[in-house]
C-alpha cells in the first residue's frame, strides 16, 4: 500500500531521474531548442499521463523541467492544460 514515506521516496526518485532533462532544459526552452520537437512530446506524454491520472502528481518545483512542462501545457492554445484530470 501507499504510505506517505513511499510517496515521498517516489518523488525523490523522480527528481533524481529528471536531473539530466533538467540540465538540458536549464539552457534551452525545449529539447529541440527554441521550439519543441518529437523528443519533447515523447517525454511530455509520459509525464502528462501521470498528471492526468494522479491528482497529487507534481514535478519538482522551481526546476527547468517543471517550467518546460508548464510551457507544453500551454502549447496549442492550452490544449493539454484543458485535459480532464482524475479527482
Amino acid at each position: 500500500y501507499c504510505t506517505e514515506a513511499r510517496v515521498a521516496a517516489a518523488y525523490d526518485e523522480l527528481a533524481k531521474l529528471l536531473k539530466p532533462l533538467d540540465g538540458v532544459l536549464s539552457d534551452h526552452a525545449f529539447l529541440g531548442g527554441a521550439e519543441p520537437f518529437l523528443g519533447d512530446y515523447i517525454i511530455f506524454g509520459t509525464l502528462m499521463w501521470a498528471h492526468i491520472v494522479s491528482p497529487d502528481h507534481k514535478l519538482p518545483e522551481a526546476t527547468a523541467t517543471a517550467a518546460w512542462f508548464e510551457r507544453l501545457l500551454d502549447m496549442h492554445d492550452g490544449y493539454a492544460r484543458k485535459a480532464p484530470r482524475a479527482a
